[in-house]
C-alpha cells in the first residue's frame, strides 16, 4: 500500500482515534480511544517498515508506538515505548477493504485480529478475530498537522 506521512484515524461512526490523559506518561498507561469529533484526536504518524507492515506513532508522544500485548485479556491497544520488549505487538498491517475503508491488524501471532472499536465516544480499542464488521473498519484521512 505503501502510505506514510501524519494521519487521523477514524471508525465508521467518525469517531477519531484518542491518545487519553496519562498515555505515554507511564507504561502501560491508559488503553487508546475512539472519541467524537471535537474532542483533539491523536495525529498518528505512519511509517512504512516494507513488506506491509507500519509502525504506528503517535505525534504527541515520538518516542512511543501504538501496541497491544499478546496476551492480554481483552488485548487493548496501549503506547509503548519505542525498542520496549519482544513480544509485543507493534507492526501493523493496514489493508484496503473498499470505498476509502481500511482494516489495520497483526503482522505477527495469528495475523487476524484486527483493531476492533468497543462501543461510542470513549470507547477503547480492542484486537478481535477478523469477521468483516464495521466496527473493524477506519478510515485514514491525512492531515498536514504535526
Amino acid at each position: 500500500m505503501g502510505i506514510q506521512g501524519n494521519f487521523m484515524i477514524m471508525n465508521l461512526e467518525g469517531f477519531c482515534l484518542f491518545t487519553p490523559p496519562g498515555a505515554g506518561e507511564s507504561f502501560p498507561g491508559p488503553p487508546l480511544q475512539v472519541m467524537p469529533q471535537g474532542v483533539p484526536p491523536a495525529i498518528i504518524h505512519i511509517q512504512d517498515l516494507g513488506g506491509d507492515k507500519y509502525k504506528l506513532t503517535p505525534v504527541q508522544h515520538r518516542s512511543h508506538c501504538i501496541g497491544a500485548f499478546p496476551g492480554g485479556s481483552p488485548k487493548l491497544l496501549h503506547l509503548f515505548p519505542q525498542g520496549q520488549g519482544q513480544d509485543e505487538f507493534t507492526e501493523w498491517a493496514i489493508e484496503p477493504a473498499g470505498n476509502g475503508e481500511y482494516e489495520i491488524h497483526t503482522t505477527s501471532g495469528p495475523g487476524n485480529e484486527n483493531w476492533t472499536a468497543q462501543g461510542g465516544p470513549g470507547g477503547m480499542i480492542e484486537l478481535q478475530p477478523a469477521v468483516g464488521e464495521p466496527g473493524q473498519r477506519w478510515r485514514i484521512v491525512q492531515t498536514s498537522q504535526d
